[in-house]
């Protein structure tokens, strides 16, 4: 965006940092997934360093954020109204956090629990929707704006 207008403007730094969680989502997934092993092997990651319970709401946190983000750059500017179709991918979101279930039992279960729901594909699977239907949402944003309709 900056490239191509030479400003800066914060719905679109809002959709840039909504796509960056989902991002350090899938990672952060992977490290979940590896987080009993590597605490055994003395490998130091996030989740491991947080805890099982607090890795797992950073997780929630990272999954969920994005459309909060979405809806906030909408509302600062409501020519990015069609961006709201990214909220198709909302119960994708809601699924994995359920999937992943409560950190309470600590490591052994959640990481369990990661590599049986194969986390961190379908963390990228995620990714992928939310991306695709923002380009959608994007162009068109752009195809109203240039068509100049209320």
């Amino acid at each position: 965006y900056f490239v191509q207008t030479k400003a800066l403007a914060l719905p679109i730094i809002l959709l840039s940092i909504a796509v960056g969680l989902l991002v350090s989502a899938v990672s952060f997934a992977n490290n979940i997934r590896d987080a009993f092993f590597d605490r055994q092997a003395g490998v130091t990651t996030m989740p491991v360093k947080m805890g099982a319970g607090r890795a797992l709401f950073v997780f929630k946190v990272l999954v969920t954020a994005p459309y909060l983000l979405v809806a906030l750059a909408v509302t600062l500017n409501v020519g990015l109204v069609p961006l709201l179709v990214t909220f198709f991918t909302v119960p994708g979101a809601l699924g994995l956090t359920r999937k992943i279930g409560k950190g309470a039992q600590g490591f052994p279960a959640l990481s369990e629990r990661a590599a049986g729901q194969i986390l961190p594909l379908q963390v990228i699977r995620q990714h992928q929707g939310f991306c695709l239907l923002m380009l959608v949402g994007c162009g068109l944003a752009a195809l109203f704006l240039k068509l100049k309709l209320p």
